[in-house]
């Protein structure tokens, strides 16, 4: 008990040194390290430093954190996903501009009849030289390609009607065979004409 007490009395006894004081005291010790060991500058310093932002309370700037970087997986999986999307809207409007202007009603309705279907189609003049076709060898020879058909496929009614009757499919068939027929022969008389006038032009020539 009574060393305690003295130890206390000695502890009080002692003069408490001021934070400038403190700041005095670790100067000069600096000092005395730096002319004593001039190898340990360095560490001498940055020990003192140290010593004195622990006493003194001074406390150094925080750091700004760094940002985050994203992974690289996460970007390269992004990048595929744009590209992808950049892909489906390239494909539909490609789609939109293949599909044709006209729905399968209105061509329905525009082809109710053969004679419409057949004057949509393009005709060759004979020789393909020309520009003008024969109207009238034309008709006759599609009034011969429709009875052709009639009798080699033993149709019972008229072909118009015949016509009305089919799907739209059969209707671009027949309309597709009568004029394909039609163009035959209609090549094939053409050619005998041209030929017949070829020939009578001698004929007319005086000596």
């Amino acid at each position: 008990m009574k060393s305690r007490k003295i130890a206390n009395q000695e502890h009080a006894g002692t003069p408490r040194l001021s934070r400038g004081g403190v700041i005095e005291a670790l100067a000069t010790l600096k000092a005395k390290a730096t002319t004593s060991r001039p190898s340990g500058k360095l560490k001498g310093a940055s020990f003192t430093e140290a010593t004195a932002n622990n006493i003194t309370g001074a406390s150094q700037p925080p750091t700004s954190p760094k940002p985050k970087t994203e992974d690289s997986s996460e970007l390269h999986g992004e990048r595929l996903l744009v590209m992808a999307a950049k892909k489906t809207k390239k494909g539909k409007a490609k789609a939109q501009e293949r599909e044709p202007a006209s729905s399968g009603v209105t061509a329905l309705e525009s082809h109710s009849t053969l004679g419409l279907a057949l004057q949509g189609k393009k005709r060759f003049p004979k020789p393909r030289s020309s520009s003008q076709i024969d109207e009238l060898v034309w008709s006759k020879a599609m009034l011969d390609a429709q009875a052709q058909i009639v009798s080699e496929y033993k149709i019972s009614c008229d072909i118009e009607e015949y016509y009305s009757k089919m799907c739209h499919v059969g209707k671009t068939l027949l309309a597709e065979e009568v004029h394909r027929r039609t163009q035959a022969i209609y090549d094939y008389r053409a050619k005998k004409q041209v030929y017949r006038e070829n020939r009578r032009k001698p004929d007319q020539i005086v000596h």
